[in-house]
């Protein structure tokens, strides 16, 4: 048969014989698998005000997703065209099988899992980690390709054993993105019991830095948990946790350096499923050669005002124990410059910067004084909460503030509740 005849014959007008509801059945599931499909992908896109900071897992299923609507949009419209055509009918048939069985496979690479870091807000912007499951697609799209690979055999009218074997296709394809899907959920299940492995759900990773919000923000080069046993003093350290069914609630973040509250964040969180975390570094307990000082360490994660996850650390090879009377013990307070030359005798004015030294000779070992730094001044005293630890001498760096100092005496002193331990005396000069 030459090439013309072949033609004539794939675009022959059928006779009315066609199948009964042949056309509306492969209609109706082919609506149901785009719908589906809409779902999908609508489930996998950043909603109203967010936008994707980050892609983690997801991408194939939006091509899965679009191929399958853009295929299904078109089937509707060329079967109306072609429906007493059988050849023509069939083939389209067939061909909109191979498509919802590729869309399978694509949503299988993913595991049906789409994951995405956001950034979302009008005014204010917050990022979390937004997961959708779309698993669905596993078992609708494989229906609604039986289901017109079943009206294309009954239009051709096939036999049940040529049924079988236009059937073993998809049924090995099926097979093979159940392997697919296994493993994948295999690994979600490793990685959720690896996640269970950390102590208190709480990730403690060393020196975390700022990526570009492109690639998701905060983060560590080595994400492995160090918060099991004392951390040599490290420039930085972030607490991280994953927190579910967290939608339309508060989350409130706290990072304690024994009970010296560090930081203290909140935000609504837009998702049911995010990533919660905070960071401390020198900074937070005015440590100027940028080290994490050694004791221990708290970071604490609450919902709706509810403590869900904790977690104690420590850095330094000692543990200490806070002093239950720090009033029992001796302590000096000395004065440098940032040059860590004795500060010469002259008047300090607003502006200036030194480093502030308070120490304690006979602290006992493994032990923890928390004291305060006091400041006179015109509205009253200022005060800041520190530790002094045994063998250790604590630096603050200091900077002379307006307000600060009454007429010409600008007075530190060292004190532990309503006592005074240590005092230093400055001669104030106003410009």
């Amino acid at each position: 048969m030459d090439f013309r005849m072949r033609m004539k014959r794939l675009f022959a007008r059928g006779v009315d014989d066609r199948p009964t509801l042949q056309l509306t059945s492969t209609s109706v599931m082919t609506i149901v698998a785009v719908v589906a499909g809409v779902a999908a992908l609508l489930q996998s896109t950043p909603g109203l005000f967010c936008s994707s900071a980050r892609r983690v897992s997801g991408v194939e299923i939006q091509h899965g997703a679009s191929l399958v609507i853009v295929a299904g949009i078109l089937a509707l419209i060329i079967g109306v065209v072609v429906r007493n055509r059988p050849r023509l009918f069939a083939a389209l048939l067939f061909s909109e099988v191979a498509v919802l069985v590729t869309g399978v496979v694509l949503v299988a690479f993913d595991s049906g899992l789409s994951k995405d870091v956001e950034s979302c807000g009008l005014f204010e912007t917050t990022t979390s980690l937004s997961t959708a499951d779309v698993s669905y697609l596993f078992v609708i799209w494989p229906l609604a390709a039986l289901a017109i690979l079943f009206q294309a055999c009954r239009g051709r009218r096939i036999t049940l054993l040529r049924l079988i074997r236009a059937a073993s296709l998809p049924v090995v394809i099926g097979a093979g993105v159940g392997l697919l899907s296994g493993f994948g959920g295999k690994e979600r299940a490793h990685a959720s019991a690896t996640r269970a492995r950390i102590p208190r759900g709480v990730l403690i990773c060393r020196n975390p830095f700022q990526a570009p919000q492109v690639f998701g923000g905060w983060q560590c080069d080595d994400t492995r948990d160090i918060g099991t046993a004392p951390i040599p003093r490290p420039k930085s350290l972030m607490c991280s946790t994953d927190l579910s069914r967290v939608k339309g609630k508060v989350v409130r973040i706290q990072a304690w350096y024994f009970r010296m509250l560090l930081k203290h964040t909140r935000a609504r969180s837009s998702d049911s499923t995010t990533n919660a975390f905070v960071t401390i570094d020198g900074s937070d307990v005015d440590n100027p050669d940028a080290r994490l000082p050694d004791g221990t360490y708290h970071c604490r994660f609450f919902v709706a005002g509810k403590l869900v996850r904790s977690r104690s650390f420590q850095i330094g090879p000692t543990h200490f124990r806070l002093a239950e009377n720090a009033k029992r013990f001796r302590y000096s307070l000395a004065i440098e410059t940032l040059k860590s030359r004795p500060r010469p005798n002259r008047p300090t004015r607003v502006g200036d910067e030194f480093d502030v030294l308070i120490s304690s000779p006979n602290l006992p070992l493994r032990i923890a004084s928390p004291v305060n730094l006091c400041v006179n001044g015109r509205d009253g005293e200022s005060c800041y909460s520190g530790y002094v630890l045994h063998g250790e001498t604590t630096r603050i760096d200091w900077q002379v503030a307006k307000r600060e100092g009454v007429a010409n005496l600008y007075r530190l002193t060292v004190e532990a509740g309503d006592r005074t331990l240590a005092t230093r005396d400055l001669r104030l000069e106003r410009r």
